[in-house]
């Protein structure tokens, strides 16, 4: 039990020290010129990221909707409904 209480509390340490070091918690304005053109980086990535993952999103939706439609599945209301449902969420 003891051992187990132990572990828990090294893991708890760990996570503590790991989220005090998270590079967008700090301020921007506490950056020195080389801490700041590091995060504008770091951002800069996470956000073509993400961007690239919703590109890749809507192109495989599209090809999808696009290969129902050919096979027959889908009609013009079909695929009018699917995009608005999408669109919701």
């Amino acid at each position: 039990m003891e051992a187990s209480k132990g572990k828990e509390e090294a893991l708890a340490q760990q996570t503590s020290e790991r989220d005090a070091n998270l590079w967008w918690d700090t301020p921007p304005d506490q950056l020195n010129p080389q801490e700041q053109e590091e995060h504008d980086s770091l951002y800069a990535e996470l956000l073509n990221g993400l961007y690239r993952t919703r590109t890749a999103a809507v192109v495989l939706r599209t090809e999808v909707y696009e290969l129902l439609w050919q096979s027959g599945v889908l009609n013009a209301l079909g695929i009018c409904q699917l995009m608005c449902f999408s669109k919701k969420w």
